[in-house]
């Protein structure tokens, strides 16, 4: 009877200890499981959003896209628009025989600038003494640029104009200056830029270094 008892509390302890194993087991499953569970979850939602990030970023690319070809075609009007303009300014100055007068009655600088451009060296002679009236009051400023660079290359193209040599246009943008480079104590820009094509007087050359400066005379108008 002894041994049976004995025999009946061991298989109670086993039967206990493969309880307590399969509980841990399954923890250890439901554990794993929710784990995995959570990390497919978070992978998905990552996923998601991972999508939805690049279908925004695809669809502001799109937006920029249709924007800049919207830009480039209103540019592509206006440049049309232009040409089609400046052709037919060209047309009706050249075809206009009161283009003088027109001149005459305008009296800004830019005016007279259009009727020498149009009319050419023409024009000029046929009205140079007023033209050269004109042009030496307009010319009311002066300062100095940079006529030639140290290496010789030249930054002003001469003006043909009658009988006149002093007269040149900028190859391209310039800044006057209050005084010359390497002379002057105060050579610091005055603030104003004559354009590639503008007319200017050169007054004086001065020397400085290997470069030559010009004192010019033009207009701010």
């Amino acid at each position: 009877m002894s041994k049976l008892k004995d025999r009946i509390e061991e298989i109670n302890k086993t039967v206990q200890k493969s309880r307590r194993i399969n509980n841990i087991l399954w923890v250890v499953v439901i554990v794993f499981v929710g784990t995995s569970i959570y990390f497919a979850i978070d992978a998905e939602i990552s996923k998601e959003k991972a999508i939805t990030k690049e279908e925004e970023a695809l669809a502001a690319r799109d937006s920029l896209k249709l924007l800049e070809e919207d830009l480039q075609g209103e540019k592509n009007k206006l440049e049309e628009f232009k040409k089609k303009y400046d052709v037919l300014v060209e047309e009706k100055l050249a075809t206009n025989d009161d283009l003088w007068q027109y001149t005459v009655e305008a009296n800004t600088f830019e005016a007279y600038m259009d009727y020498i451009n149009v009319k050419g060296e023409e024009g000029i002679s046929e009205h140079e003494d007023e033209l050269n009236t004109k042009l030496n009051s307009f010319l009311n400023r002066t300062g100095f640029v940079q006529f030639q660079e140290s290496s010789s290359n030249v930054l002003f193209e001469p003006m043909p104009f009658g009988d006149r040599d002093d007269l040149f246009t900028p190859k391209s943008a310039r800044s006057v200056r209050k005084g010359v480079i390497g002379v002057d104590n105060s050579y610091g820009r005055n603030g104003d830029v004559i354009l590639e094509g503008q007319i200017v007087q050169v007054v004086e050359y001065i020397e400085s270094g290997n470069s030559k400066w010009a004192k010019i005379r033009y207009s701010n108008s």
